[in-house]
């Protein structure tokens, strides 16, 4: 398997041996997003320099020009030291000479089509460096019907009822987290515009249920366990229907993988405040040193496995029974991932949809910590947003 960024670095290597791209060039992305900002972290690797950023989102420009012109005014000697923004069809580029224009896009011929119609020449003025066409990926769904939100759900609802009998049957302690948690709490079923499930563990519980999880022929498990990581490239697992296919785009790999639900062990923290405080960015330093690695090595997927020991120091440095404070590590809520023990002291059977859930007694600390006192109360429409984006089909 080949990461995203592995391709992508093999595209700008391509063009450099092509002389598309060189230093006496100037050299433009084209987009704001994870893929034009891989582009510019590969390319320093490689001493050159970018010129500008161009996109043809124009909401996105302005609130970046807003964001560069405040850090300029912090940190830099001028505003002349940061990168140009440059709005397709409005702004001049380059006063100097024609700058080379590179693309790393999921809809290329979408994004094709504005640069020529702006006047720019393709393998001329602008260039492919990944068009995230895979036949073996794109050839396979082309002709799949996609699965619409409802249906997403009532294949992980089935997952989450399979998961809840396993560790029923197997008494293992578990509760649903995250936006899965306040769901279950204030909607009694999934977050209407979520599309996604997330369950924990204590960790000793989460390695008994990835050792008792029955093989079958529909769901699978993948991830961090008895056996390590499994290949996976994060410190939790997800459980996976094989009935359904996921166009699955992270930027670490692009994949044919299947709707799934995330599993994460809940680990113990120190109990002093400071200390737990540096624990987690401790550990968040590893992650960005090992992101870093990963685009150092142009995507070597092999960086992951190197360092996975590393991470799971911090996951059995405290026992989850013994610590006063338990959390899980790695996730976008940082330090705010983090309660007493006496959260989980009990076990609350919760409807959600047309099934039950546990629910941790404490779950009133838990959803405070991550989405404040007010958690039951329904966000405005602006602020409805899923995390998640799931491209998902049927596999028959």
């Amino acid at each position: 398997m080949i990461s995203v960024i592995n391709r992508i670095a093999n595209g700008i290597d391509s063009l450099i041996e092509e002389g598309v791209i060189a230093k006496n060039k100037d050299v433009v992305l084209f987009g704001l997003n994870r893929y034009s900002f891989a582009m510019r972290t590969i390319l320093s690797h490689r001493s050159i320099e970018v010129y500008a950023f161009l996109s043809d989102d124009e909401e996105a420009i302005v609130k970046t020009r807003r964001s560069v012109k405040d850090f300029a005014c912090r940190y830099l000697r001028s505003e002349r030291d940061a990168i140009e923004l440059f709005i397709l069809g409005k702004d001049e580029i380059s006063d100097k000479k024609m700058p080379v224009i590179l693309l790393a896009e999921e809809r290329y011929e979408e994004k094709k089509e504005k640069l020529i119609k702006a006047g720019y020449i393709e393998n001329k003025d602008f260039f492919k460096v990944y068009s995230f066409y895979e036949k073996d990926i794109d050839g396979i769904i082309s002709n799949k019907k996609r699965l619409d939100l409802n249906q997403i759900k009532a294949y992980e609802r089935e997952m989450l009822k399979l998961v809840d009998q396993i560790c029923l049957n197997n008494n293992l302690r578990y509760w649903v987290c995250g936006g899965t948690m306040l769901g279950t709490v204030r909607h009694q079923g999934f977050i209407p515009w979520d599309d996604d499930i997330d369950i924990f563990l204590p960790l000793d519980d989460y390695m008994r249920f990835m050792e008792v999880f029955p093989k079958s022929n529909r769901y699978k498990i993948k991830g961090y366990g008895p056996n390590g990581a499994d290949g996976f490239y994060y410190i939790f697992a997800k459980l996976l229907d094989r009935k359904t296919l996921l166009d699955d785009d992270m930027i670490i790999v692009r994949e044919l993988a299947s709707i799934f639900i995330d599993i994460f062990p809940l680990v113990g923290l120190p109990e002093n405040k400071e200390d737990r405080d540096r624990f987690f960015i401790d550990y968040q330093e590893l992650e960005k040193s090992i992101i870093q690695e990963f685009y150092a090595s142009d995507g070597e997927l092999k960086v992951f496995e190197k360092r996975f020991s590393e991470q799971e120091v911090f996951l059995r440095k405290y026992s989850f029974d013994k610590a006063k404070f338990v959390g899980v590590l790695g996730t976008r809520y940082g330090n705010k991932d983090c309660t007493t023990r006496d959260v989980y002291k009990g076990t609350l059977r919760m409807k959600f949809d047309d099934i039950e859930v546990n629910v941790p007694v404490g779950y009133g600390e838990y959803l405070s910590n991550l989405y404040g006192d007010d958690y039951m109360n329904i966000p405005p429409i602006s602020k409805r947003k899923s995390f998640h984006t799931l491209k998902a089909y049927r596999a028959d």
